[in-house]
Protein backbone atom coordinates (compact mmCIF):
# COMPACT_ATOMS: atom_id res chain seq x y z
CA UNK A 1 0.00 0.00 0.00
CA UNK A 2 2.60 2.24 0.55
CA UNK A 3 4.36 1.93 -2.57
CA UNK A 4 1.20 2.56 -4.09
CA UNK A 5 1.28 5.96 -2.00
CA UNK A 6 4.68 6.35 -3.37
CA UNK A 7 3.66 6.36 -6.76
CA UNK A 8 1.15 8.73 -6.78
CA UNK A 9 2.56 10.93 -4.88
CA UNK A 10 5.39 10.96 -7.72
CA UNK A 11 2.88 11.51 -10.27
CA UNK A 12 0.97 14.50 -8.33
CA UNK A 13 3.86 16.19 -8.11
CA UNK A 14 5.27 15.44 -11.65
CA UNK A 15 1.86 17.32 -12.81
CA UNK A 16 2.17 19.94 -10.31
CA UNK A 17 6.02 21.27 -11.23
CA UNK A 18 5.91 24.68 -13.15
CA UNK A 19 7.89 25.70 -15.76
CA UNK A 20 10.37 28.36 -15.13
CA UNK A 21 13.80 29.61 -14.93
CA UNK A 22 16.25 30.63 -12.77
CA UNK A 23 16.98 34.24 -13.63
CA UNK A 24 15.09 36.99 -16.17
CA UNK A 25 15.31 40.57 -17.38
CA UNK A 26 12.97 42.90 -18.03
CA UNK A 27 13.13 46.68 -19.70
CA UNK A 28 10.90 49.37 -19.00
CA UNK A 29 10.84 53.21 -19.80
CA UNK A 30 12.92 55.22 -17.37
CA UNK A 31 10.35 57.74 -16.58
CA UNK A 32 8.53 54.91 -14.80
CA UNK A 33 10.93 56.07 -11.52
CA UNK A 34 11.87 58.99 -9.67
CA UNK A 35 14.62 57.93 -7.56
CA UNK A 36 16.41 60.78 -4.98
CA UNK A 37 19.52 60.45 -3.04
CA UNK A 38 19.83 62.40 0.39
CA UNK A 39 23.19 64.54 -0.21
CA UNK A 40 22.41 64.55 -4.15
CA UNK A 41 18.38 65.03 -4.90
CA UNK A 42 16.58 63.62 -7.65
CA UNK A 43 18.44 61.81 -10.46
CA UNK A 44 18.37 62.38 -13.88
CA UNK A 45 17.88 59.29 -15.70
CA UNK A 46 20.03 58.46 -17.82
CA UNK A 47 22.98 59.38 -15.58
CA UNK A 48 25.52 61.35 -16.26
CA UNK A 49 29.35 61.06 -14.88
CA UNK A 50 29.02 64.37 -13.14
CA UNK A 51 25.59 63.62 -11.30
CA UNK A 52 27.15 59.78 -10.40
CA UNK A 53 30.26 61.50 -8.92
CA UNK A 54 27.96 62.92 -6.64
CA UNK A 55 26.92 59.91 -5.65
CA UNK A 56 29.81 58.21 -5.08
CA UNK A 57 30.76 61.24 -2.46
CA UNK A 58 28.03 60.46 -0.96
CA UNK A 59 28.86 56.48 -0.60
CA UNK A 60 31.51 54.11 1.43
CA UNK A 61 32.93 51.45 0.46
CA UNK A 62 30.27 48.27 -0.13
CA UNK A 63 30.35 44.98 2.08
CA UNK A 64 29.71 41.99 2.19
CA UNK A 65 28.57 38.91 4.42
CA UNK A 66 30.92 35.57 4.72
CA UNK A 67 29.55 33.29 7.17
CA UNK A 68 28.58 35.73 10.42
CA UNK A 69 31.32 38.11 9.58
CA UNK A 70 30.71 41.43 7.37
CA UNK A 71 33.57 42.36 5.40
CA UNK A 72 35.25 44.97 3.29
CA UNK A 73 37.50 43.68 1.33
CA UNK A 74 37.64 45.26 -2.45
CA UNK A 75 40.04 42.08 -4.00
CA UNK A 76 36.52 40.66 -3.59
CA UNK A 77 33.82 43.07 -4.04
CA UNK A 78 34.80 46.76 -5.42
CA UNK A 79 32.17 49.32 -5.38
CA UNK A 80 30.32 51.92 -3.87
CA UNK A 81 26.90 51.62 -1.78
CA UNK A 82 24.24 53.91 -0.58
CA UNK A 83 22.16 52.33 2.12
CA UNK A 84 18.35 52.32 1.41
CA UNK A 85 17.18 54.49 4.35
CA UNK A 86 18.82 57.27 2.06
CA UNK A 87 17.07 56.63 -1.11
CA UNK A 88 13.27 58.09 -1.91
CA UNK A 89 11.94 55.98 -4.95
CA UNK A 90 8.30 57.39 -6.35
CA UNK A 91 6.58 59.14 -9.31
CA UNK A 92 3.52 58.49 -11.09
CA UNK A 93 3.94 55.36 -12.54
CA UNK A 94 6.47 53.29 -10.60
CA UNK A 95 4.04 51.84 -8.30
CA UNK A 96 1.80 50.52 -11.54
CA UNK A 97 5.15 49.43 -13.36
CA UNK A 98 7.20 47.74 -10.49
CA UNK A 99 3.92 45.68 -9.99
CA UNK A 100 3.77 44.40 -13.66
CA UNK A 101 7.44 43.97 -13.55
CA UNK A 102 7.31 41.53 -10.03
CA UNK A 103 4.01 39.72 -11.74
CA UNK A 104 6.26 39.16 -14.93
CA UNK A 105 9.31 38.00 -12.86
CA UNK A 106 6.56 35.52 -10.78
CA UNK A 107 5.81 33.99 -14.00
CA UNK A 108 9.76 34.12 -15.36
CA UNK A 109 10.67 32.23 -12.54
CA UNK A 110 7.89 29.17 -12.24
CA UNK A 111 6.36 30.70 -8.77
CA UNK A 112 2.81 29.79 -8.27
CA UNK A 113 -0.21 32.09 -9.34
CA UNK A 114 -0.75 31.73 -5.42
CA UNK A 115 2.55 33.68 -4.73
CA UNK A 116 2.41 37.74 -4.48
CA UNK A 117 6.38 39.17 -4.82
CA UNK A 118 7.46 42.18 -2.78
CA UNK A 119 10.56 44.18 -3.81
CA UNK A 120 12.09 45.73 -0.82
CA UNK A 121 15.31 47.90 -1.58
CA UNK A 122 18.14 47.05 -0.39
CA UNK A 123 21.62 49.47 -1.08
CA UNK A 124 22.29 51.79 -4.12
CA UNK A 125 25.79 50.68 -6.12
CA UNK A 126 27.59 52.60 -8.45
CA UNK A 127 30.22 50.65 -10.35
CA UNK A 128 33.63 52.92 -11.56
CA UNK A 129 36.07 52.05 -14.29
CA UNK A 130 37.89 48.59 -12.90
CA UNK A 131 35.18 47.47 -10.09
CA UNK A 132 33.55 44.82 -9.51
CA UNK A 133 31.73 41.51 -7.62
CA UNK A 134 33.51 38.15 -7.75
CA UNK A 135 31.11 35.41 -8.04
CA UNK A 136 29.08 34.81 -4.76
CA UNK A 137 25.44 33.61 -3.36
CA UNK A 138 23.50 36.50 -1.94
CA UNK A 139 22.10 35.61 1.92
CA UNK A 140 18.71 35.41 2.76
CA UNK A 141 18.35 38.57 4.33
CA UNK A 142 14.61 37.75 5.54
CA UNK A 143 12.28 34.39 6.20
CA UNK A 144 10.95 35.38 3.17
CA UNK A 145 13.30 36.47 0.89
CA UNK A 146 13.37 33.84 -2.20
CA UNK A 147 15.55 35.98 -4.56
CA UNK A 148 17.14 39.20 -5.55
CA UNK A 149 15.90 41.62 -7.87
CA UNK A 150 18.68 43.85 -9.73
CA UNK A 151 17.55 47.68 -11.40
CA UNK A 152 20.11 48.90 -13.28
CA UNK A 153 19.75 52.52 -14.12
CA UNK A 154 20.64 53.52 -17.40
CA UNK A 155 24.03 55.03 -18.18
CA UNK A 156 26.50 55.34 -20.41
CA UNK A 157 29.10 52.63 -19.93
CA UNK A 158 30.87 49.46 -20.92
CA UNK A 159 30.88 45.80 -19.11
CA UNK A 160 29.90 45.38 -15.89
CA UNK A 161 27.83 42.66 -16.99
CA UNK A 162 25.65 40.99 -14.31
CA UNK A 163 26.23 37.01 -14.89
CA UNK A 164 24.09 34.52 -13.25
CA UNK A 165 25.17 31.41 -13.10
CA UNK A 166 22.75 27.63 -11.69
CA UNK A 167 23.36 24.16 -12.44
CA UNK A 168 25.83 24.40 -15.34
CA UNK A 169 24.34 27.40 -17.11
CA UNK A 170 24.72 30.97 -17.23
CA UNK A 171 23.24 34.11 -18.55
CA UNK A 172 24.41 37.66 -18.98
CA UNK A 173 22.53 40.49 -18.18
CA UNK A 174 23.99 44.00 -19.91
CA UNK A 175 22.20 47.05 -18.83
CA UNK A 176 20.65 49.82 -21.40
CA UNK A 177 21.62 52.88 -21.78
CA UNK A 178 18.34 54.41 -21.83
CA UNK A 179 15.42 52.09 -20.22
CA UNK A 180 15.54 50.97 -16.71
CA UNK A 181 16.81 46.96 -16.88
CA UNK A 182 15.19 44.50 -13.97
CA UNK A 183 17.03 41.53 -13.63
CA UNK A 184 15.76 38.85 -11.09
CA UNK A 185 17.29 35.63 -9.74
CA UNK A 186 17.01 33.31 -6.82
CA UNK A 187 18.85 33.36 -3.96
CA UNK A 188 21.26 30.09 -4.54
CA UNK A 189 22.14 31.73 -7.75
CA UNK A 190 25.98 31.96 -7.73
CA UNK A 191 26.56 35.64 -9.52
CA UNK A 192 29.04 38.37 -10.26
CA UNK A 193 29.42 41.55 -11.76
CA UNK A 194 32.58 41.92 -14.41
CA UNK A 195 34.89 44.44 -14.34
CA UNK A 196 33.25 48.02 -15.80
CA UNK A 197 35.34 49.22 -18.67
CA UNK A 198 34.36 52.52 -19.17
CA UNK A 199 31.65 54.81 -17.27
CA UNK A 200 29.67 54.05 -14.63
CA UNK A 201 26.87 51.17 -13.73
CA UNK A 202 24.54 52.07 -11.15
CA UNK A 203 21.82 49.36 -9.02
CA UNK A 204 19.82 49.24 -6.73
CA UNK A 205 19.44 46.27 -5.21
CA UNK A 206 16.26 45.19 -3.91
CA UNK A 207 14.98 41.70 -1.87
CA UNK A 208 12.68 39.67 -3.25
CA UNK A 209 10.27 38.59 -0.70
CA UNK A 210 7.34 36.02 -1.38
CA UNK A 211 4.19 36.20 0.44
CA UNK A 212 1.02 33.68 -0.42
CA UNK A 213 -2.41 35.06 -1.22
CA UNK A 214 -5.80 32.19 -1.01
CA UNK A 215 -7.92 33.04 -3.99
CA UNK A 216 -11.44 33.18 -3.60
CA UNK A 217 -13.61 30.20 -3.74
CA UNK A 218 -10.47 27.89 -2.88
CA UNK A 219 -11.86 25.19 -0.67
CA UNK A 220 -9.33 22.21 1.17
CA UNK A 221 -9.80 20.04 -1.51
CA UNK A 222 -7.86 19.87 -4.89
CA UNK A 223 -4.25 18.75 -5.47
CA UNK A 224 -2.91 19.29 -1.98
CA UNK A 225 -5.36 17.59 -0.55
CA UNK A 226 -3.87 14.62 -2.40
CA UNK A 227 -0.55 15.08 -1.27
CA UNK A 228 -1.66 15.04 1.97
CA UNK A 229 -3.45 12.21 1.51
CA UNK A 230 -0.97 10.47 -0.20
CA UNK A 231 1.79 11.63 2.80
CA UNK A 232 -0.36 10.00 5.26
CA UNK A 233 -0.67 6.77 3.78
CA UNK A 234 3.21 7.00 3.33
CA UNK A 235 3.95 7.01 7.00
CA UNK A 236 1.62 5.23 8.26
CA UNK A 237 1.17 1.74 6.11
CA UNK A 238 3.88 -0.73 7.05
CA UNK A 239 6.43 -1.18 4.40
CA UNK A 240 7.03 -3.92 2.58
CA UNK A 241 10.40 -6.01 2.24
CA UNK A 242 11.83 -5.58 -1.19
CA UNK A 243 13.75 -8.98 -1.47
CA UNK A 244 12.16 -10.98 1.42
CA UNK A 245 10.28 -13.89 0.87
CA UNK A 246 6.71 -13.16 1.06
CA UNK A 247 6.92 -9.88 1.23
CA UNK A 248 6.84 -9.40 5.02
CA UNK A 249 5.67 -5.99 6.74
CA UNK A 250 7.65 -4.06 8.41
CA UNK A 251 7.22 -0.72 10.44
CA UNK A 252 5.52 2.27 8.92
CA UNK A 253 8.86 4.23 7.10
CA UNK A 254 9.81 7.28 8.59
CA UNK A 255 11.32 9.36 5.78
CA UNK A 256 10.56 10.59 2.40
CA UNK A 257 13.45 11.85 -0.33
CA UNK A 258 12.08 14.10 -2.55
CA UNK A 259 14.74 16.36 -5.28
CA UNK A 260 14.60 19.74 -5.27
CA UNK A 261 15.89 22.14 -7.92
CA UNK A 262 17.54 24.50 -5.57
CA UNK A 263 19.07 24.73 -2.58
CA UNK A 264 17.20 26.05 0.50
CA UNK A 265 18.68 27.02 4.03
CA UNK A 266 16.95 25.32 6.91
CA UNK A 267 14.55 28.63 7.48
CA UNK A 268 13.50 28.25 3.26
CA UNK A 269 12.43 24.78 4.00
CA UNK A 270 10.08 26.06 7.24
CA UNK A 271 6.69 24.62 6.49
CA UNK A 272 5.28 28.77 7.14
CA UNK A 273 7.42 28.81 3.28
CA UNK A 274 6.26 25.40 1.77
CA UNK A 275 2.61 26.39 2.78
CA UNK A 276 3.37 29.68 0.44
CA UNK A 277 3.91 27.82 -2.46
CA UNK A 278 7.51 28.73 -2.74
CA UNK A 279 9.55 25.81 -1.94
Amino acid sequence: MGHGARKQLAKLLDASEICGDFSTRIEMSARALRIEVDGVGVLPLPLRAPVTKKLIAQARQARFGRGEQTLADTSVRDTWEITPDRITLGGPDWDRTLSVVLEGVRTALGLPPTTVLRAEPHALLVYGKGQFFLPHQDSEKDDSMVGTLVVSLPSHHTGGELVVSHVGRSVVHQASREKLTFAAFYADCLHEVKPVKSGYRVTLTMNLLAERTRPAGEDDGGPAADLAHCLTEHFTEPAEERYAHGRQKTAPPNRLVYLLDHEYTQRGLDWEMVSRGVV
